[in-house]
């Protein structure tokens, strides 16, 4: 018998006091987990990386299953988007099925970026087409133009 696809959707939410504690609840209740991923290198706290950003909801067929904060920016080539924070609660590949939508959902700017720690995400982001622009501390700065 065939499965039925899943219906995936991202849709913003306003990032009140709410949306900030799930946030840094997501990253700070689990024992090392912002330790991990953390590309700030130590230098600020969840809630200081993604104050003031926009927080965009994951649903599949309606449940929450992961979230991400975008922050927009002037570069030198038009307005950027930039993912401050991911997680996921499902067993739901964020690069293989989230990306794909956030791009999308930026598809008026001149490209996407992300930092990570992560060999493993550096490896499936270059194979999306991100490229490295800068490394330091252990830390990978990629983007994708759009």
């Amino acid at each position: 018998m065939a499965e039925a696809l899943a219906e995936i959707v991202c849709l913003p939410e306003p990032f009140d006091g709410e949306r900030l504690r799930e946030v840094v609840q997501a990253f700070e209740g689990k024992p090392g987990l912002w330790d991990r991923v953390d590309a700030s290198g130590g230098t600020k706290t969840v809630a200081e990386t993604v104050f003031g950003h926009t927080f965009c909801r994951v649903l599949m067929d309606g449940a929450p299953v992961a979230f991400y904060v975008l922050y927009f920016y002037q570069g030198n080539e038009g307005t950027e988007a930039f993912v401050t924070a991911a997680h996921g609660r499902a067993k739901l590949d964020l690069c293989r099925v989230v990306l794909p939508l956030i791009e999308r959902q930026c598809a008026g700017c001149s490209g996407v970026g992300m930092r990570t720690r992560r060999r493993g995400l550096v490896r499936k982001l270059g194979a999306a087409g991100y490229v490295t622009e800068h490394t330091q501390a252990g830390s990978v700065q990629m983007r994708k133009a759009l």
